[in-house]
């Protein structure tokens, strides 16, 4: 049994074509009262909507679970978010690529991460990027201001070639919502990564960023 507030057809997705399982996949999508979210009372079942596998999938009668914070680009939770949770029920199932005798249920650990990671990109990026056309502008507008209220030396520089340093990226990069979830130090853990996994080379400026390399770390880093 799986508890979620995720979208359903991104869990489904996710259970569905995981590598080596073979699953008969139930789900109840349930609405409930998000007035006090953090007790137990918070949650009372108004609204059930079942499916099976997605065959009894119905749009026209379908309750959408939890509504994504990140459609505008930026962690904007609206009026719907939290307020509707699914529940996955999975039934092992015989694999039929295998003899009845010789079953085996045992996953493969790397493929599952790689499935889990490469779902979860492709996921989120196509259905809430976090840099659309307008944050993108917003951006770049930003740090524009952000340089010429410097006044710096580099005055040679194109804007785009100019760093900022890592402290000012984080203020204009994110907003206050998205700086709940995402704290100074952790923001600092995924640069770190992004420049060991992404920027090997030596002329990389790890202690701050240009603007088209802020734009490129949200886009990986999502």
């Amino acid at each position: 049994v799986l508890v979620t507030f995720h979208p359903l057809e991104f869990i489904r997705q996710l259970l569905a074509e995981l590598p080596g399982a073979h699953l008969e996949i139930e789900y109840e999508v349930i609405k409930r009262k998000a007035d006090i979210v953090n007790t137990i009372d918070a949650l009372e079942v108004d609204e059930v909507v079942s499916g099976k596998n997605q065959s009894e999938f119905d749009p026209e009668t379908y309750l959408p679970p939890a509504s994504s914070a990140w459609i505008s680009g930026s962690f904007s939770p609206d009026e719907n978010y939290r307020k509707t949770i699914t529940v996955f029920t999975c039934r092992r199932l015989p694999n039929p690529k295998q003899e009845e005798s010789n079953q085996t249920y045992t996953l493969d650990r790397q493929l599952v991460r790689e499935h889990i990671e490469s779902t979860c990109d492709k996921w989120y990026q196509t259905t809430s990027p976090m840099v659309t056309n307008e944050r993108e502008a917003t951006l770049r507008l930003d740090f524009k201001n952000a340089i010429l209220s410097q006044q710096r030396a580099e005055s040679s520089l194109k804007e785009e070639e100019v760093t900022l340093d890592l402290k000012t990226c984080y203020e204009l990069m994110f907003t206050e919502e998205e700086k709940q979830v995402l704290p100074f130090d952790y923001f600092i853990e995924d640069w770190e990564a992004y420049c060991q996994n992404l920027r090997t080379g030596e002329d990389f400026p790890r202690q701050g960023m240009t603007i088209n390399t802020a734009i490129d770390f949200l886009k990986e880093m999502q």
